[in-house]
């Protein structure tokens, strides 16, 4: 929090990595961390289309090939009427033909290896933010305690039940003033669910916070200093999880969405395996695809429900992105596609069609 520069949240040791430092440092120009998360995934998208339009580019040209080599499938499909044995044979006249079989692979790894590491990254970056916005509020809960016991007014404190009283109501302000909300989402840094109020409890906090709340290298402080901040939570944040303070922390907005738009990515991508020749039905790939439909948008809200709404932001943008470079590529190529074809025509209607006994020079 920009609201106190103590001595205690200048020693918090920053997570290391990759995504946390660009999220943490290369786009701290960004104030809100909810918009830095879009503004990261929009760039880190965009960084690797060139990457996804490459993928399109051979899954076109794969498409080609398969209507090219259709009458030969068909006739290898009657004389092998085995899957497997089809599958073999088929892979051989593709492989003949310059069909590319892996052009899917690295895109795919590439995409799996992000999602795994930007996971860890986002759950480090959870776990920094919610320690340290809770060493801000426990240093501004002593600092109040100290104020109302040295220069409050008996006329001041008359207000106030006691110091505790004086000291919550400070750390309530300060939290408002400066809590890390999204839109609907009261804290990013917790899961976008009703069940989970936006104000951790002592138990979901402990959890949260992972290594800052055992090791002191982390937390900038000694051990019986972490755990007598922590023995205080309940007391420091005692306003703030007071329940007619303490709302729910989402309504499964994001989840919902991830899941919605991981389906019309899988459901997008296996139409287009299809139609490039990919995935035959009938066979295990088609197989293999059909049960990811349904395993990946179940791991996807898994996720988004169990873990940091901050992750759940990164995948709906990260789909969101990655649709409208589907439907830009598809549009681009649509009109290559129509333009190939009328070229080819006005050639057959001026020169005929070619013997396809000729061989060229």
């Amino acid at each position: 929090m920009a609201f106190l520069n103590s001595l205690f949240s200048a020693t918090v040791q920053a997570p290391e990595g990759l995504w946390e430092w660009l999220i943490l440092t290369v786009f701290d120009f960004v104030v809100n961390y909810g918009w830095r998360v879009v503004l990261f995934t929009v760039c880190l998208k965009l960084l690797l289309s060139p990457l996804d339009i490459y993928q399109r580019y051979k899954a076109r040209k794969n498409e080609r090939i398969t209507r090219r080599i259709q009458p030969q499938l068909e006739k290898l499909k009657k004389q092998y009427p085995d899957a497997t044995e089809f599958q073999k044979k088929q892979m051989e006249l593709q492989k003949k033909e310059g069909y590319s079989m892996f052009s899917s692979c690295l895109p795919a790894i590439l995409t799996l290896v992000i999602f795994i590491t930007l996971l860890t990254g986002l759950n480090n970056i959870s776990a920094y933010m919610n320690f340290k916005e809770y060493k801000e509020l426990y240093d501004v809960y002593n600092v109040s305690v100290t104020e109302y016991n040295t220069t409050l007014s008996d006329s001041e404190k008359a207000n106030y039940a006691d110091e505790t009283d004086y000291a919550q109501s400070k750390v309530y302000d300060a939290y408002q003033e400066n809590k890390i909300r999204w839109l609907w989402v009261g804290n990013i840094w917790s899961a976008d669910v009703p069940w989970k109020s936006e104000v951790n409890d002592y138990d979901t906090f402990k959890t949260n916070i992972g290594e800052y709340g055992t090791n002191a290298n982390k937390s900038g402080m000694t051990s019986e200093e972490v755990q007598l901040m922590l023995t205080k939570y309940n007391v420091v944040m005692g306003k703030l999880l007071a329940s007619e303070n303490n709302k729910a922390n989402g309504y499964l907005i994001l989840p919902i969405l991830s899941i919605l738009l991981s389906v019309a990515t899988q459901w997008i991508s296996m139409r287009q395996q299809k139609k490039s020749g990919q995935v035959v039905e009938g066979t295990t790939g088609a197989s293999s695809m059909k049960m990811m439909m349904f395993i990946m948008p179940i791991m996807i809200g898994i996720f988004s429900l169990s873990y940091t709404a901050a992750f759940a932001i990164y995948l709906v943008f990260n789909y969101l992105v990655s649709l409208v470079i589907t439907l830009c590529a598809s549009l681009i190529l649509t009109f290559i596609d129509k333009r190939e074809e009328k070229i080819a025509k006005e050639t057959v209607h001026k020169y005929g069609r070619p013997d396809p006994n000729d061989i060229n020079e």
